[in-house]
C-alpha cells in the first residue's frame, strides 16, 4: 500500500511529498515454547507477515481485517511496544528499529497509540489530569495553566472533567482522553488499534471529529 501524491493549495500539478512514517516488510512472529528444561521455541505463531505501508503527513490509513488478523499486533511492532522480528520502520526518514533505548525515549514525542480498550489504559487511581499532566513530565514538556483544558476541548470535553476519574467516565469519553493523551506532544504519526465498530453512533461521530481536528493540526 502506498500513499498517494498530495497537490498544492493552489489546486495545480501534484507535488511529490515523502512520507512520515515508512513501513516496510515488517515481520512478527511469537515463539510457542515446549519442553521443561531450556523452554526451547517448538514452532512460531506467524502475528505479521511483510506489512508494508507508507503514511503522508494529515493522511489516515487504516488497517481492517477480521478479529485476531494481527491489527493491533501491528502497531505494537510500529511503535516498539513489541519488538519486531524484521522489517524497516522510518519515522521523518528516522530509523526507529536501530535507536538505542535513550534515542526510542526521546522519538516517542512523535510516535503515540490509542489503545484498543480506554480503561484499561488509565490508571484507575489518577484523575484526567494527573494521567495528562504525567506524559507531558516524562517526555520533559512544559505544562502551563492553559494546556489541559486546551487538550481536553480538542477532544470535546469540558475543563471540569479533567478532576474526575476514569470510571466517571462513559467508554466513548474514555477513548477521547485517549486521543487526547497521545495528541498531547503534536506527535508526527499516532496509531489506534480501537474497534469503532463497539461504540455508540454518536460516540463515533465525536471520536470522529477529534480525528479529524487532529488531522488538520498536524498537516
Amino acid at each position: 500500500m502506498s500513499s498517494p501524491s498530495s497537490r498544492n493549495a493552489g489546486g495545480g500539478a501534484a507535488v511529490a511529498q515523502a512520507p512520515v512514517l515508512e513501513v516496510t516488510d515488517l515481520v512478527k512472529h511469537f515463539p510457542i515454547r515446549g519442553g521443561l528444561v531450556g523452554r526451547r521455541p517448538t514452532g512460531f505463531v506467524q502475528a505479521v507477515n511483510g506489512v508494508s505501508v507508507n503514511v503522508n503527513r494529515g493522511q489516515t490509513v487504516a488497517l481492517v481485517g477480521e478479529s485476531g488478523c494481527g491489527k493491533s499486533t501491528t502497531a505494537r511492532a510500529i511503535l516498539r511496544l513489541i519488538e519486531p522480528t524484521s522489517g524497516s520502520v522510518r519515522l521523518d526518514g528516522v530509523d526507529v528499529l536501530s535507536l538505542g533505548p535513550k534515542e526510542l525515549r526521546k522519538a516517542r514525542r512523535d510516535m503515540q497509540i490509542v489503545f484498543q480498550d480506554p480503561y484499561a489504559s488509565l490508571n484507575p487511581r489518577m484523575k484526567i489530569r494527573q494521567a495528562l499532566t504525567e506524559k507531558y513530565e516524562l517526555l520533559g514538556a512544559e505544562v502551563t495553566s492553559r494546556t489541559i483544558p486546551d487538550l481536553l476541548d480538542t477532544v470535546g470535553l469540558a475543563d471540569e472533567y479533567a478532576d474526575r476519574y476514569p470510571h466517571e467516565f462513559s467508554g466513548g469519553q474514555r477513548q477521547r482522553i485517549g486521543i487526547a493523551r497521545a495528541i498531547a506532544m503534536n506527535p508526527s504519526s499516532s496509531c489506534s488499534t480501537s474497534r469503532s465498530r463497539r461504540w455508540t453512533c454518536r460516540s463515533r461521530r465525536r471520536s470522529s471529529t477529534c480525528w479529524r481536528t487532529c488531522r488538520t493540526s498536524w498537516a
